[in-house]
């Protein structure tokens, strides 16, 4: 199943983004939230100590009384960028003294440090924040009368301890916090959209080379197959992608150019044979003739028949080679008695031309091989030596051990591949008359053969030739178990 990569980046990035905001968010409010608190419980500390500051006893015949200061910061009633607040005053002993509202009366915490911050939820639901400050109880006789809401009684002693406590609601603070919060949300949803533009803006463009890249791809093709691909202003994470996939073309390139070629020399080294057997046959045809005359054009024709069968398996065999499909049958297989064996097959035809054998193989020369590859190895060298050796000329066979492997040296006389072209040997189809002007027995898959098969066996071939002198093969056949 197919994914967009542009939307899978942009989704991807724009949820990471969103949450990372969120989480900025959160604690940007968390930190804010905790200053507006902080500051609240100050100021609320403040107005405090200012009423503690304001606040007169009256010490008069045992009753102690409690007045406030005119000019102390206590408002009773609601008032433009003020919060209402409440002040009350207990003794030590839990006795309340002083309230400044008949609204409610808050219990007092018993706490043993001050000043004491505390939250509570009035009977109305409202939210208040209540603080404890110590008051010390002066003995001395202050101003006649008392506030409105004086609560007198008799006192315990002079110099006792009293507790003030100022209450104010949160409702403003609450206030602040949720837009405060409204505005974090509103902010960071903004953002994530606004970055999710951006996001959207940037994957198109930095995903330009690609659909570049995608039109110059379009643009190679079996007829165009030199083309290569060139982004201009690429990224360097494409440069890798784009030079594998130029190394792919020059790949494909190079297949295209050998199939043609192959099918090329194929039709070229099929004409021949294929031109003799017509010929043969239409010559046989054009007047009556007795049977031994029917007879040799049929044994003809049967001839090249079988050559052109010849050159099949051999190309068969080839392309199973290059593909990585033989399968190999290890088994003890003396090479040298093959070499031999396949060498002395021609020895009426080399009679015949006047040529000279010599061999020089040591016993013992058997390695763990497929036998049928070498033995198709062997066979191909001798019938090339056999082949290409001049009359009157010299073929040299020798074998020896090299430790677990076996050197097999096979020259003849009379070489027509110059030093300069014992590159070319191994290729399909080549001969040393760029004409081909042989006489059609040899199609040139012989030698190609030996060197894929001789790698399939894990061995390796080389050659050395002199024009009109010497040419050489060299074989090294190891051990499967050691390759």
């Amino acid at each position: 199943m197919s994914y967009s990569l542009s939307r899978r980046l942009i989704v991807t990035s724009a949820v990471a983004s969103g949450a990372v905001i969120l989480l900025m968010g959160v604690g940007l409010y968390i930190a804010v939230a905790h200053i507006l608190r902080v500051q609240f419980d100050h100021v609320l500390l403040a107005r405090a100590t200012a009423i503690a500051a304001g606040v007169d006893w009256d010490n008069n015949n045992g009753h102690l009384k409690v007045r406030v200061e005119p000019d102390a910061p206590l408002p009773q009633r609601h008032q433009p960028g003020h919060e209402q607040s409440w002040a009350f005053i207990w003794t030590s002993g839990g006795r309340l003294l002083y309230r400044s509202t008949h609204r409610f009366v808050p219990q007092k915490p018993q706490v043993q440090t001050y000043p004491a911050f505390a939250t509570e939820m009035l009977p109305h639901q409202q939210r208040v924040r209540e603080v404890l400050v110590p008051l010390q109880v002066d003995d001395s006789d202050g101003a006649d009368g008392a506030s409105n809401h004086a609560v007198g009684g008799a006192a315990r002693n002079a110099g006792a301890q009293a507790v003030l406590a100022v209450v104010q609601p949160l409702d403003s603070l609450d206030d602040t916090l949720q837009a405060l919060l409204m505005a974090v949300a509103v902010s960071g949803g903004l953002a994530t959209v606004v970055l999710a533009v951006v996001l959207v803006v940037i994957a198109r463009s930095s995903l330009r080379p690609l659909r570049d890249l995608e039109l110059d791809i379009a643009r190679a093709g079996a007829p165009n197959l030199a083309h290569r691909v060139a982004v201009p202003h690429a990224p360097s994470e494409l440069e890798p992608v784009v030079n594998r996939l130029n190394d792919l073309l020059a790949r494909l390139q190079s297949a295209f150019e050998r199939e043609r070629a192959l099918t090329a020399d194929i039709a070229h080294e099929l004409r021949t044979p294929l031109a003799g057997i017509c010929t043969t046959l239409e010559l046989s045809l054009t007047r009556p003739r007795d049977e031994a005359s029917y007879r040799q054009t049929m044994e003809c024709s049967l001839d090249i028949a079988h050559r052109m069968q010849t050159m099949m398996a051999n190309l068969l065999m080839l392309t199973r080679a290059e593909a990585g499909q033989m399968r190999l049958a290890g088994e003890s297989f003396d090479i040298g008695r093959c070499a031999g064996d396949v060498l002395n097959e021609h020895r009426a035809a080399l009679g015949e031309k006047d040529v000279r054998m010599t061999m020089a193989i040591e016993p013992q020369c058997g390695v763990n091989t497929d036998r049928t590859a070498a033995e198709l190895v062997l066979r191909n060298v001798a019938d090339n030596a056999a082949n290409y050796v001049n009359a009157g000329g010299i073929i040299e066979l020798s074998v020896q051990r090299s430790g677990k492997s076996v050197l097999v040296k096979l020259a003849n006389s009379g070489s027509q591949v110059s030093a300069a072209d014992t590159s070319h040997v191994f290729e399909r189809f080549w001969r040393s008359d760029a004409a081909r002007t042989g006489d059609g027995s040899h199609c040139g898959l012989g030698l190609a053969l030996v060197q894929r098969l001789m790698a399939v066996l894990g061995g390796s071939v080389q050659v050395r030739s002199e024009q009109g002198g010497r040419f050489e093969i060299e074989l090294m056949f190891r051990d499967l178990g050691v390759v």
